[in-house]
């Protein structure tokens, strides 16, 4: 899977409406010969968009693109859920690698669905050196999943607590909430 994230808000918007110009050329390629975007997102609070698609030769090149292999799913994702994604970038050394994977599979991502407008998500990852970048795919139906009870409790866990007793946990995720595009 293809995971692209555009801060050039003009260049995604040409891609998805098939627009000329476009400055780069791989870029033009891919309106032209690519039309596998499964997914597109829109930041709420910043000018950025995010974007899923297939793992083509073409996307693996585009230095904006990073190959992420889907770690594990929850509940519903995708086009079947929410018009909503929160996407939480973590990265993790390879020493907790295993032990952050199994939390957010058997606690974190189980307790988090509980919330009836949080309809679940993906964790993806890439090996990098020295650890592993993982983003948190959410998919919500409303926002307010964001201030639920579920929520508030899945980071009160005692499994939580031990992992956040580390530097890199919590504090230096980078979350952005995103809405389908176009809406």
């Amino acid at each position: 899977m293809i995971l692209l994230i555009l801060k050039e808000v003009s260049v995604m918007s040409s891609i998805l409406m098939n627009q000329s110009p476009i400055i780069d050329p791989a870029l033009q390629s891919f309106v032209n010969k690519e039309t596998n975007l499964i997914e597109v997102y829109r930041a709420t609070e910043k000018e950025e968009f995010l974007s899923l698609g297939g793992t083509s030769s073409l996307l693996k090149h585009l230095d904006k693109t990073t190959e992420v292999q889907i770690a594990t799913t929850c509940g519903k994702f995708g086009m079947q859920a929410g018009e909503y994604l929160f996407c939480v970038a973590i990265w993790i050394p390879n020493d907790f690698r295993n032990e952050f994977f199994n939390w957010y599979k058997i606690e974190h991502f189980p307790m988090l669905v509980a919330c009836e407008t949080w309809d679940g998500g993906r964790l993806v990852e890439r090996q990098e050196k020295g650890g592993h970048q993982f983003y948190a795919l959410h998919n919500l139906t409303s926002p307010k999943a964001l201030d639920s009870a579920e929520r508030k409790n899945s980071r009160s866990t005692d499994w939580f607590k031990k992992l956040a007793e580390n530097d890199w946990f919590d504090g230096a995720f980078v979350r952005t909430l995103y809405r389908r595009f176009p809406p």
